[in-house]
């Protein structure tokens, strides 16, 4: 999108204020700006704040996938050596049984059984061979929890409208569905089941060269011992320091189950109780979503929500004024829920000043006041 830049928009949305009169805005306003223009302008910068973010998680989970794929190999070479422990040896069956023949033939005492029946693996082959498996296990739903999460990625950027303005609300609506899904633990929870997986794979590590040489049990066992109180340690370490910066997603999980009390009081705060009934079944996903960001109430709070956000991060900027044509095309009605949206997000400490009074020292609310005078304070929807 070819953006304007004539000396007039520039000198009005100088890094030092804001213009200062009517005149100025009505000016600025009608330079040339198209709606649909502004509308798209607004949208593309919205996708950039969670653009950052998504590409991030999407790398991450490449990244995790690939250690899980090479992982998994490395697992199933021992799974396939120490599984046979849990067998019968045909060979060992064998030989005990030509040694019953031969006790018999020389009228000795006749041997215990050796066959299929009197088999029993050892409890260390057990536990071993549980290890793995265990660690198997926890490497593929690692793999497969990053297929997914690399689908739903791709979708969320994906099938979108092409009208503008519904383009905007289609993306609000989809930033405030990652936030309240918490998209982003998920990719926590593969890098859990990897370490799982990871810490498995080392203990049966040790159950396999336990009894091979005892130098090489006490060099592995030190070396685990070293990585173990490591690995655990920085994981304990951000619940007792709150600037840590050890936060790994088991972090985040330790902290979770120690403070389960007060996290089950605070999640009692979101819960929302929602009776929609449709009137009609809805073919895709898509259709759902964009019949949901049109309910009358929940548009506007979507648009409020995403132009208080593009206003306070680009008030100064000469990008600006795609923000405002946006502003100017808002109802007195849906100007006052924005009004409200940013009063709710203003930085600092709450206070209880008068509605004339909010915003005398926030550039983004003298802003909003200066386009839209006439805009009631009081909010009139709920959140969708």
């Amino acid at each position: 999108m070819t953006m304007l830049r004539s000396s007039r928009h520039q000198s009005s949305y100088s890094n030092s204020g804001l213009p200062g009169t009517d005149e100025e805005i009505n000016r600025d306003l009608e330079a040339g700006v198209d709606s649909n223009e502004a509308w798209q302008v607004c949208s593309n910068l919205l996708s950039a704040r969670e653009g950052e973010l998504v590409s991030a998680w999407a790398d991450q989970a490449d990244g995790l996938v690939t250690f899980a794929a090479l992982f998994s190999a490395v697992v199933t070479s021992f799974v396939l050596e120490t599984y046979k422990n849990l067998q019968v040896d045909n060979d060992t069956v064998i030989i005990g049984l030509l040694r019953q023949i031969s006790a018999q033939l020389d009228g000795a005492r006749p041997l215990p059984d050796v066959g299929p029946a009197a088999f029993q693996p050892l409890p260390s082959d057990v536990l071993q061979n549980s290890l793995l498996f265990a660690s198997l296990i926890c490497s593929l739903l690692a793999a497969g929890m990053g297929i997914f999460y690399k689908e739903w990625i791709r979708q969320y950027t994906l099938r979108t409208p092409s009208d503008p303005k519904l383009l905007m609300r289609v993306r609000q609506h989809r930033y405030l569905g990652l936030c309240r899904w918490k998209l982003g633990a998920i990719i926590g929870g593969i890098s859990i089941f990897l370490q799982l997986g990871v810490a498995f794979f080392i203990g049966a590590l040790l159950l396999f060269v336990y009894n091979l040489n005892a130098i090489l049990r006490l060099v592995l066992s030190t070396f685990v011992t070293i990585w173990a109180v490591f690995w655990v340690g920085t994981a304990f370490c951000p619940t007792f320091s709150s600037n840590c910066p050890f936060k790994s997603p088991l972090a985040y999980l330790i902290f979770r189950v120690i403070t389960v009390g007060s996290y089950l009081s605070r999640l009692s705060l979101y819960t929302r109780t929602h009776a929609k009934h449709a009137d009609s079944l809805h073919s895709t996903l898509e259709d759902w979503e964009l019949d949901a960001v049109e309910q009358p109430k929940c548009k506007v709070r979507l648009d409020a929500g995403a132009l208080c956000y593009l206003l306070r991060a680009y008030t100064g900027d000469k990008r600006a004024i795609y923000v405002e044509r946006c502003i100017q095309d808002l109802s007195d009605e849906e100007a006052g829920e924005l009004f409200q949206e940013l009063k709710r997000t203003r930085p600092g400490p709450p206070n209880h000043t008068t509605t004339e009074d909010v915003g005398n020292d926030d550039p983004a609310i003298q802003r909003l006041k200066q386009l839209k005078p006439n805009m009631p304070v009081s909010p009139f929807s709920k959140n969708c």
